[in-house]
């Protein structure tokens, strides 16, 4: 038998075969006909060149070498049966667990909500999250190591993208400089001319910050010299600098209740049309049919919405 290649089925008949005894009760247990069976025992003797079972009228016994061939079987058909009822563990461990990633800053207020949600609406799920930046979250969801992610910035992979909310790029300013401004109405934040700030006086964000592609964009399309422009890596630390009167930058309305103190800034509108942003679910196409699915997807569009209305327009 040796170079012999055991098949699931081979093991399945024959330890059938070997418990119930007769061709007739090991067939119908494996819920095939009794003549297909036997065309299998004999075919599999004469593949393996020995005889698997002796006869003595309808009954069937193992041989000597039967024996030994039927533990190979016994064997294999144990560690089926274990991977089947781990890999049962692991499907249903994968169907009642959710790992989402996302920024730090937008996880700063979606998160909470957004997990208190899922339980209410599944309380035996799992909710894991991952903060990191766009690229790392990438390469995890290639990975398979996390189910979707929440970014802004759209990408042109083998992967779903669902709209799921719009934000607006702002402008923050320390307000003791009083800036020049027209107001807007409608819930927008009045408009200023970032060309009658002092280059010296602007904060960029670092190129490895999400908002980064956005301020270069409104850059490029009103003509604005940045070359000049200091540039900060944390948005946090620009922020403190705003604070304190030393200079300004940029952010996305959704982050302004993240920030634990917005005293002594005011926030401007870049344009009369606000400079939109877009958020997107970046999943793989299986995690669009799970049942949690469109919740996820309508608390974060509801949370976003929330965040561009929540915040207060200051009276200037």
């Amino acid at each position: 038998m040796e170079g012999i290649t055991l098949r699931l089925k081979d093991e399945k008949y024959v330890c059938a075969l070997a418990n119930y005894g007769t061709i007739r009760e090991a067939s119908e247990k494996l819920y095939i006909s009794a003549p297909a069976l036997s065309m299998y025992i004999n075919h599999l003797e004469k593949e393996l060149g020995v005889d698997l079972f002796y006869r003595n009228q309808q009954r069937f016994f193992p041989t000597d070498i039967g024996k030994k061939y039927l533990e190979r079987c016994q064997k294999i058909l144990e560690i089926d049966q274990e991977f089947s009822i781990q890999l049962g563990k692991l499907q249903s461990k994968k169907e009642n667990s959710i790992s989402i990633g996302m920024y730090k800053r937008s996880a700063a207020y979606l998160w909470i909500p957004l997990r208190e949600s899922l339980k209410a609406n599944f309380p035996d799920l799992e909710c894991h999250l991952t903060v990191d930046k766009t690229e790392r979250l990438r390469e995890m969801l290639n990975k398979g190591e996390l189910d979707m992610i929440l970014l802004t910035i759209p990408n042109k992979p083998k992967l779903q993208q669902i709209f799921v909310g719009k934000d607006e790029l702002l402008f923050a300013c320390p307000t003791v400089w009083n800036l020049e401004n027209t107001d807007l109405g409608n819930g927008r934040f009045p408009l200023t001319d970032l060309t009658k700030i002092p280059e010296e006086k602007i904060f960029l964000p670092g190129k490895t910050q999400n908002i980064y592609s956005f301020v270069i964009q409104f850059m490029n399309a009103n003509n604005i010299d940045y070359s000049h422009f200091s540039t900060l890596n944390n948005l946090e630390i620009s922020m403190q600098n705003v604070s304190a009167g030393i200079g300004c930058c940029f952010t996305f309305r959704s982050y302004l209740n993240t920030f634990p103190s917005l005293s002594n800034i005011t926030f401007y509108s870049l344009s009369e049309t606000p400079t939109q942003i877009n958020w997107y679910l970046e999943c793989l196409d299986h995690v669009m049919e799970s049942r949690y699915f469109h919740t996820i997807k309508k608390e974060i569009a509801r949370l976003l919405h929330i965040s561009q209305i929540s915040t207060a327009i200051p009276k200037i």
